[in-house]
């Protein structure tokens, strides 16, 4: 068990930093959106509770996608290892094509392996991973994999690190480049790896301009310093920088030199000066800052912003019902007149935007894919022409109808994963399409609430502009028509075994097989266009009905019509919200701020309170001998029937734990005895008074119990016992054994050790409960972890302790 010292632990009143902090803000952040949700709810406005549970499943889907870059032997799972603090990940290994390694949060060790061949996961052990990702395990990739994912329960990956491993760039792997390309549109940042012990070269500088084109933060590692002394270190790095600032100009990122072996080997060894000398620390400074002073921050304003948005109606209303008291009828009538003018032009205009993306994006669409498509149909069509030639080998009619039969069946498992591997070429050709329209509808929407604002007289810093995040271009697809394959059935087969005829069958079936490829092409085509314009049809709608709605209650406040049923209390969220947006955008600016390393190393595990546990342990201990002995052994029956038995509460858990057999032999001598009592009660006693203290006389009492005793002791040689080590560690405390241990405590600095090592148990099972939470709400249970499904139970022992110490 962990020993406490003070001088770890921060200051009184320290506020969370860093991580913590961000993840503090995003959960007070989802109580808001929860809140919202109930309010639209109870208005029956589906539409917009919809979208607010979207903002609620982004929230518990976030996660810091960090994409390492570099080629081959580069050291980058060396880094990665050294980042985590754990060393899991092979190194020094030869990549395989196309597969890319992802390492998240998990509650055990594990890998779960994507193929080609299945939509299912398949788990491995971490020990089997280069077996399906390396070229000495898994040459050519003949298992087909796609994608490995590494679960570690480590705290930095708990806390939403998502590191993406991709193959080295620029080797003879082609298709390795090809792949890290792909994963570029995923990253928040890039993490560039190279080396010390060689110079860089032209295959990994133009990999690091297309970086710069689709990644705005770009960390640069010059990894194994500890490969040349501190001169030839000055010299590399400043060669870098000359290389790197000649390609990138003034964008050129900050360079970080570290030796990711020293500092992994300081992390596992607890070396806090080789730890310094290795240049981690200040590399994971920087990431931290970036995750929750940039990227992190901006993402909370972003959702913010939205769901203040959906709100945004009822913040006009309350505006516009709040200043008409002070304006005449006259006034009013021009108010509104005007309102409706300009608004109705801003509709208008919304609307014909909104048509031409649709049309747009559903003519556009198929013809930026139409290669794509192109080839698809033709595997679909190659694959069925060569089960034909082979199956007429067999001279099977029935064979060959079977194939026809079941054609759509092949065509659909091909479509589908032809989908899975473009889906995010797909999203990126949607967004490229719409962006010219979607920022005229946010101007669009903007013009309105400037609008709204002037007339209403509303600070602009109050009004939310609607914005169109780009993880909104989601691509959902329209199934295509079935692959319709109907040739005649070749009877003569069965009959005759003429060369002459298995060729005109085969021309046959060749002609008609054909044909029906054509017709597949033009509905897939069809599919993909019609899968595009419905989600640029939905996201037009979507801002053309926000605007409706705002025209609507503008006018309804103007009028002094009664606020919608929500507009009062969305006062209260507004207010709320926009607290929460001026501490982010605050957050999100700060500059000089100190935060703290990464942190690192293996997953903190929160037991239940040690005190109840040893307490628990001893007593039932005590009941498996003592329920023996009630049933087996006429003396302790007839001492347990003179001591009254059991109090209330141990007497349920004796109950629970022993036979109704025992509890037969044990009590009902017991119950005789109390009957006699109660005899000589009623005939003996001279008032209702003496009766009822000389009944209160046999209830049974802690103070006479033997199991409340034993808990006693047990108790006492549990808080000695860790008064003694001062081993708190990763045991909690529940509130009755904290004081416990305080009462016995005489140093206030290890006192004060103490609270700090409770609360931040409980802040820690605080926040794996609220995001438990926010993953259930967001209807996205299967994202959270074992420790989050059993958090509640783990916080209600911290509070009033142990549920096996109460009653069964």
């Amino acid at each position: 068990m962990k020993t406490l010292d003070a001088r770890e632990l921060p200051e009184t009143g320290a506020e969370p930093a860093g991580l913590e902090q961000y993840l503090n803000l995003k959960l007070e952040l989802a109580a808001l959106i929860r809140g919202v949700m109930q309010l639209f709810h109870e208005a029956r406005d589906d539409r917009r509770e919809h979208q607010a549970r979207r903002l609620l499943s982004r929230l518990a889907e976030d996660q810091f996608n960090l994409v390492v870059v570099g080629q081959f032997k580069r050291g980058k799972s060396s880094l990665m290892n050294a980042v985590i603090g754990l060393d899991r990940l092979p190194t020094g290994v030869l990549p395989l094509t196309s597969v890319v390694t992802t390492v998240r949060h998990g509650d055990r060790e594990c890998v779960h392996v994507q193929t080609r061949e299945s939509s299912l996961l398949c788990e491995i052990p971490l020990a089997q991973l280069p077996e399906y990702v390396t070229e000495k395990g898994n040459p050519g990739n003949r298992k087909q994999v796609l994608l490995a994912m590494v679960r570690l329960p480590a705290e930095i990956l708990r806390l939403g690190f998502h590191f993406i491993d991709t193959p080295g760039i620029g080797s003879a792997i082609v298709a390795n480049t090809a792949t890290t390309h792909g994963f570029l549109p995923e990253a928040d940042a890039v993490i560039f790896v190279t080396g010390f012990e060689s110079a860089m070269n032209e295959g990994e500088l133009a990999f690091l301009r297309t970086v710069a084109r689709h990644v705005s933060k770009i960390f640069f590692v010059v990894n194994k310093r500890d490969l040349v002394s501190a001169e030839e270190s000055e010299t590399v790095l400043a060669s870098i920088r000359e290389t790197i600032s000649a390609q990138l100009g003034d964008s050129a990122p900050r360079l970080f030199a570290i030796s990711a072996r020293e500092g992994l080997e300081a992390k596992l060894t607890g070396n806090p000066e080789m730890l310094a000398q290795s240049g981690l620390p200040e590399f994971e400074s920087a990431l931290t800052r970036f995750l929750t002073t940039e990227r992190a921050h901006v993402s909370l304003l972003r959702t913010t912003e939205r769901i203040a948005a959906l709100l945004t109606p009822e913040h006009v209303e309350i505006r516009a019902s709040a200043i008409r008291a002070g304006l005449g009828s006259e006034a009013v009538r021009t108010m509104k007149h005007e309102w409706d003018r300009r608004i109705r032009q801003i509709e208008t205009a919304c609307r014909q935007t909104a048509e031409a993306l649709c049309y747009r994006v559903r003519s556009e669409l198929p013809f930026r894919f139409h290669n794509a498509i192109e080839q698809h149909c033709a595997d679909v069509h190659e694959s069925l022409r060569a089960q034909v030639d082979s199956l007429l080998l067999q001279q099977g009619a029935h064979d060959l109808q079977e194939l026809a039969d079941r054609a759509q069946n092949v065509a659909t498992d091909r479509l589908r994963r032809w989908l899975e591997a473009r889906r995010p070429e797909f999203v990126e050709a949607l967004w490229s399409l719409a962006a010219e329209g979607v920022e005229r509808l946010e101007r669009l929407h903007g013009e309105a609430l400037g609008l709204a604002a002037e007339l209403l007289r509303v600070p602009q810093a109050a009004t939310v502009s609607w914005s169109i995040n780009r993880d909104e271009a989601v691509f959902s697809w329209r199934a295509a028509a079935p692959f319709e394959w109907r040739p005649r059935y070749a009877w003569e087969l069965e009959l005759f075994s003429m060369e002459w005829l298995r060729r005109r069958v085969q021309r046959d079936y060749y002609r008609t097989l054909e044909a029906a490829a054509g017709a597949y092409r033009d509905q897939v085509t069809q599919a993909v266009a019609e899968a595009g314009g419905e989600w640029a049809g939905e996201l037009g709608s979507e801002v053309c009905s926000a605007l409706e709605r705002l025209r609507s209650q503008v006018a309804a406040a103007v009028e002094g019509r009664s606020l919608s049923v929500i507009s009062g209390r969305a006062g209260e969220l507004l207010t709320r919200l926009d607290n929460m947006r001026q501490e982010l955008a605050k957050g999100g600016q700060a500059e000089g701020v100190t935060l703290p390393n990464v942190p690192t190393g293996e997953q903190r595990i929160i037991r239940s309170c040690f005190v109840c546990e040893r307490m628990a342990a001893a007593m039932f201990d005590f009941f498996s001998k003592r329920q023996y002995e009630l049933a087996m052994n006429e003396a302790r029956q007839r001492a347990h029937t003179a001591n009254g038995g059991f109090c209330p509460l141990h007497t349920w858990q004796y109950e629970h734990i022993a036979s109704p057999h025992g509890v037969c032999l044990a009590y009902g001598p017991l119950l005789a005895a109390v009957a006699r009592h109660l005899r000589s009660i009623a005939t003996s006693a001279s008032s209702s008074r003496s009766m009822r203290d000389r009944v209160d006389d046999l209830y049974p009492s802690p103070a006479r119990c033997p199991a409340c005793q034993r808990a006693s002791e047990a108790e006492k040689t549990a808080v000695e016992d860790l008064h003694r080590d001062h081993a708190v560690g990763e045991f909690g405390l529940c509130l009755a054994h904290l004081s416990a241990m305080l009462g016995k405590e005489s140093d206030v600095e290890t006192a004060r050790a103490l609270m700090f090592e409770q609360a931040g148990t409980l802040e820690r099972i605080s926040q794996d409960m609220q995001t438990y939470a926010l993953k259930h709400d967001a209807v996205r249970r299967e994202l959270a972890s074992d420790a989050e499904w059993i958090a509640y139970l783990a916080g209600l022992s911290l509070l009033v302790g142990n549920r096996k110490l109460a009653a069964a």
